[in-house]
């Protein structure tokens, strides 16, 4: 299989138009937010209500009573603490699930994913921060969670997990420094978002609001202005997978040898958020190679636009290959490296976004996502082939090399692997006042299948909240929707707030 592509002229083509267009749009604007820095998150879910929340640092400090759209334009004033501040906020989560399996898919024989039509799950989440002045802070996010199911894979065990814990500076009236494990979001979009993949960010490609644990760093974010300049150390961090399973996040050990090094330049230009985004990191082992990204960020009134475009030489997505003998394989150490080496064309992945907000607070948001290094028909077929096969093969024999290749294979899948998704999102908030209900999809434009997902908050009173997750993976069974081992789950999460 040839793994070389002729270069795609598109992206490079977009790109300049986005250069040129916006900023001569944006020449007529005026509104100037006269140095405040505002960075948009993903929306983030305390207690019963869902909104966006806008995340504005340098010591403007936004608690959770205060959460609001920051519109462009507005000036936010600092709030300046008192000299000593302890905020402690908790919540218990129990929930339950319903997962329709399939009886062993391709991408699951046997159940070697270790999978429950129903299970339990039930969590305890402290998130407290202390600060002193604008200068110090320590902020924390930690859960204990109790899973159980009612099978093999019944996991009882109570799992201590780190999100966030880190420490925030402000460093000679000049710069603000965070060390530990914090969750950063620096593209626009709500459903695809490849600036974060630069940084390895990553978002749940079926679940955008599920929360990320964050990763280890050191980072200095100096503002000059109307913009800023943010630059992220990453160490070399490993996990005792054996003794904790990596449930905890807490590392064994840290090392310098494979560290890397991301930056930021943010600039507010004619009201539009325009960032460069550069990393140098090896996201295969002994690879080292570099990324870059370009978000641009604009709103006119409701309506708001966003572009967010990454792009590196050779191609990460890993294919399978067939060797002489006719076998599916994944290459690994040298060979994967050369195969990436020797594919010398650039690859540029690109989101659009467009979305907007009404009088009665509803949102439409529409994105469009062009992942230029996914599989074509032709090698997403190769990959279903193999698939297949080695799933029956496996249930024939229960040869666990042939498991390793499809675990492996559902790693992959983890991600978007085609080319071309479409996302389509509405939100109304305060529906029937207590009522926060949500219709979300994510279509796959090359094969036509899938993804549905329906969300209803209920708000039983402002502390404890009942919500209602559902999802339907629709498609054929050489679809990517239609491989996943369920067609249908359902959670239902009860959550007490304190």
């Amino acid at each position: 299989m040839l793994n070389k592509r002729a270069k795609n002229k598109f992206p490079a083509i977009l790109l300049s138009i986005v250069l040129i267009v916006i900023p001569l749009v944006s020449f007529a604007q005026t509104s100037v937010r006269y140095g405040t820095d505002i960075k948009k998150e993903a929306p983030v879910r305390y207690g019963p209500k869902i909104e966006k929340r806008a995340a504005v640092r340098y010591g403007v400090d936004i608690r959770a009573e205060d959460i609001r759209q920051v519109a462009p334009g507005e000036i936010v004033h600092e709030k300046v603490p008192s000299n000593f501040e302890f905020d402690f906020r908790n919540y218990i989560k129990l929930s339950g699930y319903y997962d329709d399996l399939k009886h062993d898919p391709d991408v699951n024989p046997d159940n070697i994913l270790k999978l429950e039509d129903h299970g339990f799950l039930g969590e305890f989440n402290t998130q407290f921060s202390i600060s002193y002045l604008e200068n110090y802070k320590f902020k924390a996010d930690l859960s204990f969670q109790c899973s159980s199911g009612p099978g093999k894979q019944s996991d009882t065990n109570t799992h201590f997990i780190t999100n966030e814990f880190y420490l925030d500076l402000l460093v000679a009236q000049l710069a603000y420094l965070k060390v530990g494990k914090k969750r950063e979001t620096w593209g626009g979009g709500w459903t695809f978002n490849p600036v974060d993949d630069v940084m390895d960010w990553k978002k749940n490609p079926v679940d955008p609001s599920d929360i990320r644990e964050g990763k280890y760093l050191a980072m200095l974010e100096v503002p000059v202005g109307s913009s800023s300049f943010s630059f992220v150390y990453f160490p070399d961090v490993e996990f005792n997978l054996e003794e904790e399973e990596g449930q905890s996040g807490i590392p064994d050990k840290m090392k310098s040898d494979d560290s890397s090094l991301g930056v930021r330049a943010l600039f507010l230009l004619w009201d539009t958020d325009i960032a460069f985004t550069y990393n140098r990191t090896d996201k295969f082992p002994g690879l080292e190679k570099d990324y870059y990204g370009l978000t641009i960020n604009r709103y006119w009134g409701d309506l708001g636009v966003y572009v967010e475009l990454a792009g590196h030489e050779g191609n990460d997505l890993e294919f399978v290959q067939q060797n002489a003998l006719g076998k599916y394989y994944f290459p690994i150490g040298d060979e994967l490296k050369d195969r990436i080496n020797d594919d010398d064309d650039i690859y540029v992945n690109f989101a659009l976004g467009v979305n907007y907000s009404f009088p009665d607070n509803s949102k439409v948001a529409m994105e469009y996502f062009r992942n230029d290094e996914g599989y074509d028909d032709d090698e997403f077929d190769e990959f279903y082939d193999f698939l297949k096969t080695d799933s029956d093969l496996y249930l024939a024999t229960s040869d666990t090399t042939i498991k390793k290749k499809i675990l492996k294979a559902n790693q992959i899948m983890g991600d978007k692997i085609r080319r071309n998704y479409l996302s389509l999102t509405f939100d109304r908030p305060f529906t029937f006042d207590d009522f926060n209900p949500h219709l979300g999809t994510i279509i796959n434009l090359d094969d036509g299948s899938f993804l549905l997902n329906g969300v209803i908050d209920y708000a039983v009173r402002d502390d404890i909240s009942i919500t209602l997750d559902t999802k339907w993976f629709i498609g054929e069974d050489d679809t990517e929707y239609g491989m996943k081992p369920d067609n249908f789950k359902a959670n239902l999460k009860v959550v007490y707030y304190f």
